[in-house]
């Protein structure tokens, strides 16, 4: 693979990091196969390519390929729904001689920042990787059947937790793996509520808690640039997890009790997060 190969694929893959695009790769180490597919996870800027298997294993952008679909296989009301992303440019010229609709006439379509974000979200190959041999042709439905649950993409042991997480003011999680009795369990979230990130602090400080959990500040290669990490501090066996996370989910909405308001709101105010004086 060529440095501009590896460049071309390097950016269609950070581009499509959101939506859930499934890769083949080579050595994968939860597969007992020479390939085995994967969820992106995450790519660096030094074109290496780590996955959501559970593994912390990164992979050379060399040894994946994306399944992607051909631009042939759009359908009537998908090519409607593109159509609709796009910006219409006005000139003095017709943009089709032929094109008898007045309000068309003089104006030009020209693809938006929204036109690409379809084409990633939709997994289409509108830079012609399949041709190439950097990408698959993704099998029928592979794509169009992704409205199914989240869940049933989740590892069990995250459900409830990321539940929990989600009802708190301000806060999405992103990602999360349980760690399949390998890794540590973690759950990535943003948060910008200073009074929120101050009770999630209090639920899993090691003076109110069991002490298996903490939470992290994390900066990433890729978008979110700045995150929360919620993980345990070891890997815990399996019955061990399950208990230590209901006790978990128990102490967060327990600090988020109407009681404690008083207590937690306007926490940025406290002594830490005062402004510096340039006073003597």
């Amino acid at each position: 693979m060529t440095q501009e190969e590896r460049t071309l694929l390097h950016i269609d893959l950070s581009e499509r990091i959101p939506y859930d695009i499934v890769l083949k790769v080579k050595g994968l180490v939860t597969s007992n196969e020479e390939f085995g597919d994967a969820y992106l996870d995450t790519v660096s800027w030094y074109e290496e390519v780590s996955v959501r298997d559970g593994s912390r294993v990164s992979y050379d952008i060399a040894d994946v390929r994306p399944y992607l679909r051909p631009i042939s296989s759009m359908t009537e009301d998908e090519k409607e729904e593109l159509r609709d992303t796009y910006d219409w440019i006005y000139s003095e010229y017709p943009w089709d001689d032929e094109d008898e609709d007045e309000e068309d006439v003089g104006c030009h379509p020209q693809p938006s920042t929204e036109t690409y974000d379809w084409y990633n979200r939709k997994m289409f190959d509108y830079r012609g990787l399949i041709p190439m041999g950097l990408a698959l042709e993704a099998p029928e439905g592979m794509y169009n059947n992704k409205k199914k649950d989240k869940k049933e993409r989740m590892d069990k042991e995250c459900i409830s937790i990321c539940e929990v997480l989600n009802r708190l003011p301000d806060v999405t999680t992103y990602e999360s793996c349980s760690g399949h009795g390998k890794e540590p369990f973690n759950v990535w979230f943003r948060c910008d509520n200073i009074d929120t990130l101050s009770r999630l602090g209090r639920a899993v400080s090691k003076n109110y808690s069991d002490g298996n959990w903490e939470i992290v500040l994390d900066s990433t290669d890729t978008k979110p640039r700045g995150c929360f990490w919620l993980r345990s501090k070891s890997v815990l066996p399996n019955d061990v997890l399950l208990r230590s996370l209901e006790k978990l989910e128990e102490n967060i909405l327990y600090w988020f009790k109407n009681e404690f308001d008083e207590y937690f709101t306007n926490a940025s105010e406290g002594s830490a997060f005062c402004e510096p004086s340039l006073e003597e």
